[in-house]
């Protein structure tokens, strides 16, 4: 049976979290900085949707699926049609899966790091940067929806993906909490047991 699915999932960090853009941001005044519209930060749906297909590679493998155990598109072959590009898409081939960018109205802050020369022990001279963090406590959400109709293995691919998303980083070393807020699909999705079982973990 196909279905579709409609969720907002939560993010929130669980230390500082850096997505840099690169490039000095007149206001921050950091190397390493986020992208910003209007004032506002982005975190691109690019990124989320990277860390997702990372982790769905991790997880297919408990689900009894063949995957390309790559994240980089130009490695991904034309001839691959796994359930991971299936969902996500490859290059010149949208994904059955579209996420939302999140946009935030927090306050960052700005911490100077400085390269080590393991040899030496020693800082690396001239190796003095700046980069922008958001603190540990920010939520933000991202929205996520088929727009094709996706069958149960791809369903239980997507949502344990999800789950595995907890325990992958996110931007320079940044850990969240990822759950999921709302949620919309049939009951046939919602009653399997094995995605129920992953609901119960990481629904809010």
């Amino acid at each position: 049976m196909l279905s579709s699915i409609k969720l907002t999932l939560r993010f929130k960090t669980l230390k500082k979290l850096c997505i840099g853009s690169g490039g000095l941001a007149l206001k921050v005044i950091a190397d390493i900085n986020f992208v910003r519209i209007n004032d506002k930060i982005l975190i691109p749906a690019s990124t989320i949707k990277g860390v997702l297909r990372t982790s769905m590679i991790k997880v297919a493998p408990l689900l009894g699926y063949n995957v390309n155990p790559t994240t980089h598109p130009t490695k991904i072959n034309d001839t691959d049609n796994d359930k991971i590009v299936s969902l996500l898409g490859k290059p010149n081939k949208n994904g059955k899966v579209r996420l939302s960018s999140a946009i935030l109205d927090k306050s960052t802050f700005v911490l100077t790091h400085v390269t080590i020369d393991d040899k030496c022990r020693v800082a690396n001279e001239g190796n003095l940067f700046s980069i922008e963090y958001l603190p540990k406590g920010v939520e933000f959400i991202s929205e996520v929806k088929t727009i094709d109709q996706i069958n149960i293995d791809e369903a239980r691919l997507l949502f344990a993906g999800i789950m595995e998303m907890n325990n992958t980083r996110l931007g320079k070393g940044g850990l969240l909490d990822i759950r999921i807020k709302d949620l919309d699909m049939p009951d046939d999705l919602k009653n399997d047991k094995i995605i129920k079982m992953i609901m119960e973990d990481i629904k809010v």
